[in-house]
């Protein structure tokens, strides 16, 4: 038997490594904080990322890692004048209604 409250949930897990150059800005062309579903984690392998989660800034350094729900408004920068260098690990979760 299916509980009709329950519902299949497909996660989409992605994985990059981006070079962020100095100066970037995620929202060049959107002034908004991103908000979505899914989750967000990702490594600093080398430089700077300013992340900003819910409008408070944290700047992450060489061997810092980070998470959380995108749900969360953020946005990220590199302040700096050296590239960053960051693997990234994304989820986007798509639920479907319940069969029947």
């Amino acid at each position: 038997m299916i509980w009709p409250e329950l519902r299949r949930v497909a996660i989409d897990l992605r994985a990059q490594l981006s070079h962020r150059a100095p100066a970037f800005h995620s929202n060049v062309f959107r002034p908004d904080f991103f908000q979505h579903t899914g989750e967000k984690a990702g490594y600093i392998l080398s430089g700077s990322l300013r992340l900003w989660l819910d409008h408070e800034a944290h700047v992450l350094e060489a061997g810092d890692s980070f998470r959380f729900p995108s749900i969360v408004p953020h946005m990220f920068d590199n302040p700096t004048q050296q590239v960053a260098r960051v693997i990234w690990v994304t989820t986007l979760r798509r639920t479907d209604p319940p069969a029947g």
